[in-house]
Order: structure tokens, then C-alpha cells, then sequence
């Protein structure tokens, strides 16, 4: 009889166990995405920085180059949003807060997807007709003020559900917050 509880009791102890691991898992998880994309989002701001800086002295080759080096920086993070966006969909959060931040990042996440193609890869693409570099000059601050935007409407969403599982998203690297 004893045995049998001490079984039943260890069963029960497992049990809670893995229901305990599996929101840590998720966390886990959606820390994961939230660093990957942090990056690309770091290496399209890094480029953006560098096309503006560019836009009003440097020659029309460089602008081209500027801008072909911005397109291919939000291509890629249009890559990872598309695939780091499955991540957040199954909301598998066991707190309100947490789901509602999960729900507002995937929110931003489509704004930011949208505003990638419109303000950067279609916007600031690297080819285009008649003085390319002239009009790239133009619609430049335009459209990279757009775009920075909405980074920062993406990195307030991000730092929301990253402060509700308990990350840290510094530039310092990753960390759980104690």
C-alpha cells in the first residue's frame, strides 16, 4: 500500500513537472525568435543608417549600391518574419498579458512585413527608370522614415512580450530576467 503511494505521489510529482516545463519550453522558444529577429532587425536599422547617411552627399553610385545593400537586409527580414511568425501564432502562453503582448507583436509583425516591401524593397529598390539615383535622393527620407517607424513600433511590441516571459533583449546579448 505504501509503495503504491509513493508511486502515485512520484506520478503526480512528474506530472506537475512537465506541465511546469512546457510554458518554459515555450519561452524558450519565442526568446529564440525574439533574438533572431532582434539581429535582422539590427542589420536593416544598420543599413538604413548607412543609406541615409549617404543620401545627400554621395555620388549616384553609391546611393545604388546604398540602397541594393538596405534591399537585401529587409529581404532577409522579411524571411525571418515570415518564418519566426508561427512561433507567436500558437500563443501558448499561460498568462493573459502574455498572450495579449504575443497578439500585439504579430500585429506589428504584418506592419512591419508591409512596410518592408512598400518603403524598402519596393520603395528604395536598387534599380528603377530614368536617373535612378536622383530619385532615390528624393523619396529617400520619405520612405527610410517609414520604415524606421516601423522598427520601433516592432521593437516596442517585441520588449513587451520579452519583458512578459521574463527576457531581456539588450544589446547586451540574451538573458533571463531573475
Amino acid at each position: 500500500m505504501r509503495v503504491r503511494f509513493l508511486v502515485a505521489v512520484s506520478l503526480v510529482l512528474a506530472a506537475s513537472t512537465v506541465r511546469a516545463q512546457a510554458p518554459d519550453s515555450s519561452n524558450a522558444e519565442y526568446a529564440r525568435a525574439l533574438f533572431l529577429l532582434r539581429d535582422t532587425t539590427e542589420m536593416v536599422r544598420g543599413e538604413l543608417n548607412r543609406f541615409r547617411r549617404d543620401l545627400e552627399f554621395a555620388g549616384g553610385t553609391t546611393v545604388l549600391n546604398r540602397a541594393e545593400r538596405l534591399n537585401e537586409a529587409c529581404g532577409r527580414l522579411r524571411t525571418a518574419v515570415a518564418q519566426e511568425r508561427g512561433v507567436f501564432q500558437s500563443a501558448r502562453l499561460p498568462s493573459a498579458s502574455g498572450r495579449n503582448a504575443t497578439q500585439g507583436l504579430l500585429a506589428e509583425m504584418r506592419r512591419l512585413d508591409a512596410a518592408l516591401r512598400t518603403n524598402c524593397l519596393d520603395g528604395l529598390a536598387a534599380e528603377g527608370p530614368g536617373e535612378w539615383a536622383d530619385s532615390l535622393k528624393a523619396w529617400g527620407p520619405y520612405h527610410s522614415s517609414r520604415l524606421q517607424g516601423r522598427l520601433l513600433a516592432y521593437d516596442g511590441a517585441a520588449a513587451t512580450l520579452a519583458r512578459s516571459i521574463g527576457v531581456r533583449l539588450s544589446q547586451e546579448g540574451p538573458g533571463i530576467v531573475p
